[in-house]
Parts: structure tokens; sequence; C-alpha cells
């Protein structure tokens, strides 16, 4: 058969007077062509199939979720949360979605979250928002333990909303949430709290933060849980507990005052402690629930 076609091709040549390179080459550039396009067709369903997994749908437990990529939105809807291990973040089938990649979380309806939230959150980089938080029912969590830890992007929270009553644990809670300017902590039941070890640890932007609905009579270590923080104001109500809290120097309120290094009752209803002393006698004499803040150097 090859032979048939080169001998047709050749009298044709004979007769027309053409080169026969020129014969050849046409036909290559022809089966080329046809090569190109099919390599093109696939490509293109290639293409079809990658832009199909910029919104991926699954559940977590059996609670739907979509992420979208394009926005960086994952949207959560009612059921039962798993674990962290099983979140759309930290499975490892071909349903994980690149947690770098998350810019924001929505609840949208009511959502029961596991027992152990430890580490439900932990490690999403590009985190900035929580929104509709109010709606995960945490009403049996025990563990909270480094739940936002690694948000570094995270600049506010809010969980005032959340039945807290049966948590024990809240250590590593917001650990090195370097961004977190905004906390909302109030009106808590933390009756059942045990361990708020570096609970704040690292949370270098965060300059004001109201513990004074917090109730620590069962909690038996705070250790480190201020260590590499800045506060400005500290707003207590209960009890701390041991020396250890790594509590640094307050800073200034306002950027030119010049200050002693120690923190003081804002209404002026206390002495000056250093830092350590504070943590070590709060609730003593006169350090009572309060807000406290830095102590100005006397212009006398």
């Amino acid at each position: 058969m090859k032979q048939n076609k080169l001998f047709t091709l050749f009298s044709l040549t004979l007769l027309s007077g053409a080169p026969l390179t020129s014969i050849v080459q046409a036909d290559i550039i022809k089966q080329d062509s046809s090569v190109i396009t099919a390599v093109s067709n696939k490509d293109t369903k290639n293409s079809t199939k990658i832009e199909a997994k910029s919104s991926v749908t699954d559940t977590w437990g059996n609670t739907p979720w979509t992420f979208d990529a394009d926005s960086g939105i994952v949207a959560i809807t009612s059921g039962q949360l798993g674990t962290y291990k099983t979140s759309p973040w930290n499975r490892t089938d071909d349903k994980k979605i690149d947690g770098n990649q998350i810019k924001k979380i929505i609840f949208t309806g009511t959502t029961k979250a596991p027992d152990d939230c430890r580490a439900l959150f932990r490690n999403l980089k590009s985190l900035t928002e929580i929104v509709g938080l109010e709606k995960l029912d945490t009403s049996d969590v025990t563990e909270m333990s480094a739940m936002f830890e690694l948000c570094i992007s995270l600049t506010s929270l809010d969980l005032s909303k959340l039945n807290v009553s049966k948590l024990n644990s809240t250590v590593d809670m917001f650990n090195q949430c370097k961004a977190l300017t905004t906390l909302n902590l109030l009106e808590l039941n933390t009756s059942s709290l045990t361990n708020m070890g570096r609970m704040f640890k690292g949370c270098t932007s965060l300059k004001s933060l109201d513990l004074s609905s917090f109730n620590t009579s069962n909690v038996t270590t705070m250790q480190g849980m201020f260590s590499d923080t800045s506060l400005s104001s500290l707003t207590l109500g209960g009890k701390f507990i041991g020396d250890d809290l790594d509590l640094s120097a307050p800073s200034a309120l306002n950027e030119r005052d010049d200050l002693t290094g120690n923190w003081i009752r804002q209404d002026g209803n206390s002495k000056s402690y250093s830092p350590k002393d504070f943590t070590a006698n709060y609730g003593k004499d006169d350090l009572k629930s309060g807000t406290y803040i830095a102590e100005i150097k006397s212009s006398k």
C-alpha cells in the first residue's frame, strides 16, 4: 500500500513539474495540523475539568459545605460537623481543598460543633473573617485547644454568643493570631474551664482585652497565657492563677505617653504593679476587678 502511494505521488510530481520536496512538505504539514488539533481539543477538555473544580461541594460530618476558589469562601450549612481531621482542608481524599486559599468562612445555618473542637480552624493562614459564628452550637464542646491557632490573617472574632458551659480547655486557642485586633469574649459561661495556658500567646496586634465575665474559679493553670503580647488595656473580673502568665509591661494608650512599665487601675484606685507582681497578687488588697492600663511617669 505504501509503495503504491509513493509511486502515485512520484508520478504526479513528474506530470505536474512540481518539486517533490514541496508536495511531501505539504503532506507532512497536513498531518501535523491534524495532530495539533487533536492535542488542542484534549487540552480544552482538561481545561474544562480544571474550571469545574473551582467550586467544590461535599460534606463535613453530615454538614454540606461548598468552597469557591475564586472568592476563597467556604459556606457551611446546617448539620453535625466532624472533627478537624475530616474538615475540608484537612481531609486526605480528592475533595481536600487548599487551606491557604480560604479567606472567609460563612455559617449559613445552625451547625452542631463536635465535642472536641481542638484545632478546628487551625493553620488557615489566609482566613480573615468568620461570618455567622453564633450559629455554631458549642453546647457540648469540652475542648477548644488550638481552635484558631496560626490563623495569622484573622482580624476579629466574636465568640460572645457561644455556649461554652462544658468547656475545659482553651490551651493555645488564639496562639499566633498575629493580626487579631478585636476579640469579644464577654458573657461566656466559663465555669467548667480548667486550663487557659498560652491562650493569647503571640497575639501581637491585640491591644485591648476584656475578661471581666470570665469565671476562673476552677482554672488550675494559666501558664504563658499572655506570652508575646503587648496589651495596653486589660479588664479583669475573676482571679489569676500563678505568676507564670508572662504578662508583659503595658503598652501606651497614647503614642507619646512616657511609661513606668507598671500596671495601674484606670480609675486610679490602686498602686502601680510590675507585670510579675500584678499577676501574682491580683485579687489581694487594691488589685480588684476593673480595667488596668499603663502607669504614666509623673511630669514633676
